[in-house]
């Protein structure tokens, strides 16, 4: 029989691991998730709405439904039906997806997974932030994740996680964006942290002002969906 003592100082131990693995997924609530998987297009909670834009629908890939970002030139996506400033919480925040990615369809390399800010590198809008995937010119499992932030300051400034990170055609990978509501924005792959990159006095995210959130795609163009599929989506965020 193990020692009680023994069996205590494990399940401490067990439940220290399950601690720091989990990090911020066990210390920010969560605002609002959309499980596309059971074919709903508005947050668990009720309260957040999405719309439809192009040729994106929800579809089923192997009898799992999937929200399937339209392969167009027309604007893709699901939009917000309303400005949700609160979901840029002035604090901590992390934006997480679980996709699958496509055969691109596209030469271009800037796919946005989301999008409420719109103008990214001479922003004229300072409000708002992207979220994107950046794929390598030279192999196309390889991709950058990268943000381009508003802040509170009425700056705007661009984050970069330092590694290409690889994600393969008809597999399923769950992404994690993450501010610590100062100056570092931490990039996760499946729950490991891949990268960080912190930019002195970067200081709050501003709240779109302009732009209603976009799902998969840029709010105001029509050449940077996100090539593939997008199973779920979850924001996690902390008022300071």
């Amino acid at each position: 029989m193990m020692n009680i003592k023994k069996y205590v100082s494990t399940l401490f131990l067990s439940g220290m691991i399950f601690s720091c693995c989990c990090g911020a997924e066990q210390t920010l609530p969560l605002l609002a998730q959309w499980d596309f998987t059971k074919g709903k297009l508005t947050s668990e909670d009720g309260k957040y709405a999405l719309n439809l834009r192009g040729n994106t629908a929800l579809g089923k890939v192997k009898n799992k439904t999937m929200l399937r970002i339209g392969m167009s030139r027309k604007a893709e996506g699901a939009q917000f039906g309303k400005l949700n400033p609160e979901l840029v919480p002035q604090g901590a925040l992390r934006y997480e997806f679980t996709l699958r990615m496509r055969e691109p369809d596209s030469p271009n390399n800037m796919l946005v997974l989301f999008d409420s800010k719109y103008s990214f590198y001479k922003p004229s809008n300072h409000t708002g932030f992207a979220l994107l995937l950046i794929r390598s010119d030279k192999d196309r499992t390889q991709y950058r994740m990268t943000v381009f932030a508003g802040l509170a300051s009425g700056k705007s400034t661009p984050f970069y996680c330092p590694k290409f990170i690889t994600l393969s055609e008809n597999k399923e990978y769950t992404l994690a964006y993450e501010y610590d509501g100062k100056a570092t924005f931490s990039f996760y792959l499946d729950g490991r942290k891949v990268g960080a990159q912190t930019r002195k006095g970067a200081g709050v995210l501003a709240p779109p002002k302009s732009y209603r959130g976009v799902i998969g795609d840029r709010h105001g163009s029509s050449y940077n969906h996100f090539q593939g599929d997008i199973l779920s989506v979850r924001i996690y965020g902390k008022k300071q």
